[in-house]
């Protein structure tokens, strides 16, 4: 029983695999930057009731600089034209057992990378100041949730660029309006995302059309099924008789 069950459990796995195998991938035949990239930092930006947009980013890295990061937020503050205040660099622990759950974080208060009235959001300058990493801590990809924000009809959904590419998502169940960066230099000035839509040629990725689930779903269905039903037989087996009254 025990051999049988795990052949059950990995047919199944190999089903769930096949299923995952057949998400639709965004414009011309590339994956979405969603489930393409991992993110190297995360980056939360909200808007305050009284006007300043508050930041936080979170490096993947542990061991990343926390100089690096003050002079990032420094820089970031540059390109948008605003200076930040309230800094803080420090470490964060979401878990003192383990270390993988250690973060190095910046949180600080700044102005312009929000703007709720048309609405556009301002990814360049993040995108700038998170390319310019240190040697060793390279950041290749960048995560920005504009929390309790939503795409309007100026807001950036896509755009590629020589510098970054980036994609963005607005679900309603979501917490924000989130975008994905992959930065392909090192080199801030070589990045220019622009603010809105119009001027980004390039259109949003569109699901390609379904052509019906290939043989391989087909055959693991079938594999599946034949496990399962050779599970309920054994089982059954294993049952006492009934008893004669």
């Amino acid at each position: 029983m025990p051999v049988l069950r795990r052949i059950v459990l990995l047919l199944l796995a190999g089903f769930c695999a096949t299923l995952f195998a057949q998400a639709p991938a965004r414009g011309s035949g590339k994956l979405s930057l969603f489930y393409s990239t991992r993110p190297d930092a995360w980056i939360v930006v909200r808007k305050h009731q009284l006007g300043p947009d508050l930041v936080e980013i979170s490096m993947q890295d542990a061991d990343y600089p926390p100089q690096a990061l003050q002079d990032q937020v420094n820089s970031l503050a540059k390109y948008a034209g605003s200076a930040p205040w309230a800094v803080r660099v420090f470490k964060f622990s979401a878990d003192p057992k383990k270390p993988d759950m250690t973060f190095v974080r910046a949180s600080f208060a700044i102005n312009g990378l929000i703007d709720a009235s048309q609405p556009i959001y301002h990814i360049n300058p993040i995108a700038q100041a998170m390319a310019a990493s240190p040697k060793g801590h390279e950041i290749s990809a960048v995560d920005i949730v504009f929390e309790g924000q939503h795409a309007g009809p100026k807001t950036l959904s896509r755009y590629e660029g020589t510098g970054a590419i980036v994609e963005g998502q607005d679900d309603p169940g979501r917490i924000g309006l989130e975008y994905r960066v992959k930065i392909l230099t090192h080199d801030p000035g070589a990045i220019h995302i622009p603010d809105d839509a119009s001027a980004a040629p390039v259109p949003a990725p569109q699901r390609p059309a379904s052509h019906g689930l290939p043989w391989i779903f087909w055959c693991a269905l079938a594999l599946v099924s034949l496990a399962a039903g050779a599970l309920v037989y054994f089982i059954l087996l294993r049952l006492p008789p009934k008893s004669s009254r």
